[in-house]
């Protein structure tokens, strides 16, 4: 299983793929993508996951599956960055009338500022050896470039860190309708 995931994620790192974009409404996006990461985190009984979404819909234009890959693999590394017990929050906003926000917060170890400027080269990571290949955020760096967006991270050891993806909606801010 671990080099069928290994190989999945490789050749998703790889590929160029052309994806088809669609309305998405963040806030569900992010509900149904916790949906899936359910069973892992009854496994991290000290962990709390918050949400704390924007009370008004937050709609985008993006490729869905890929933006989900993006939040579980934000996730899942907050998750790793919590040794026992912390917090987790995500969020979404409104940035801007043209920017909808993805903020994903962990109370976790932090990373150190020599390593900020590293976390989205392709296999650069942290992790023990066996853990990771070092292509999760690269694959979301990719992700997010592709959708028009830019993903900024603050973060300080033993403060915890913040993921900030910050994508354009596809939509005027008057009307409403897509952009061609």
């Amino acid at each position: 299983n671990r080099c069928r995931d290994i190989v999945g994620n490789l050749l998703s790192f790889s590929s160029q793929k052309t994806c088809k974009f669609n309305t998405i409404d963040l806030n569900s996006l992010v509900t149904g993508s916790l949906k899936i990461l359910h069973h892992q985190i009854k496994l991290h009984p000290g962990i709390t996951l918050l949400q704390d979404l924007w009370p008004e819909s937050v709609t985008i234009r993006g490729a869905q599956g890929e933006l989900k890959q993006v939040l579980l693999n934000l996730v899942l590394n907050a998750m790793d960055a919590i040794e026992s017990k912390g917090t987790i929050t995500i969020r979404t906003s409104m940035d801007k009338s043209d920017r909808a926000a993805l903020i994903v917060e962990d109370t976790g170890q932090g990373i150190p500022s020599e390593t900020l400027d590293k976390l989205f080269i392709p296999f650069f990571t942290t992790k023990t050896k066996g853990h990771s290949i070092g292509i999760g955020l690269s694959i979301c760096y990719n992700i997010i470039k592709m959708h028009g967006g830019e993903i900024h991270v603050c973060s300080e050891p033993g403060k915890g860190s913040v993921f900030r993806v910050m994508l354009p909606t596809g939509f005027s801010a008057n009307n409403k309708e897509p952009h061609s």
